[in-house]
């Protein structure tokens, strides 16, 4: 993926970042080209380096969506079939966590779909787990969507649910 400064990222669990600048680093002694990234909901001069030669760390950055991309992917992301949702508490409070810690949109817009339409009854860490993928989503979303935090859940799940036709 080749990515420009100034643009706009989903970098992991950090969220929206503007790419500050594309540049050579020596933190170790050995210059490398890295990505610098500024969280756009830090006031602070926090930054994150990203070595440009890690695949792993670079493939973790997701460009923004359009809101018809967003759309689709909400439409198109299954929740996860009940069938593969644990059904020990623990089991799917740590599934939870792992599809939190992503970062990823989509396991994030699937959780939500899991939880809340996945036909059994969420523990109360299932809640809190849906909750926090919204805020995490809704960065992103609310730069495409006039969306505030409250309203996330409902725009996934009005894009999830069949219209019925009176």
């Amino acid at each position: 993926m080749q990515l420009t400064k100034g643009e706009l990222v989903i970098y992991g669990t950090s969220g929206v970042c503007r790419i500050e600048d594309i540049k050579e680093e020596s933190f170790t002694g050995e210059a490398r080209p890295y990505y610098i990234l500024r969280p756009t909901a830090d006031t602070g001069n926090s930054k994150i380096f990203v070595p440009a030669d890690n695949e792993t760390l670079v493939g973790s950055m997701q460009r923004l969506l359009s809101a018809e991309e967003l759309l689709a992917a909400i439409r198109e992301t299954p929740a996860i079939p009940s069938e593969e949702w644990p059904q020990d508490g623990r089991a799917r409070n740590k599934r939870c966590k792992e599809l939190l810690a992503s970062g990823d949109r989509t396991c994030l817009i699937s959780l939500i779909k899991t939880v809340r339409v996945g036909g059994h009854t969420p523990t109360a860490a299932e809640e809190t787990s849906c909750l926090r993928a919204a805020t995490m989503l809704h960065q992103e979303f609310s730069l495409v969507f006039e969306v505030t935090p409250a309203e996330m859940i409902p725009l996934i799940l009005e894009q999830t649910e069949p219209k019925i036709k009176e």
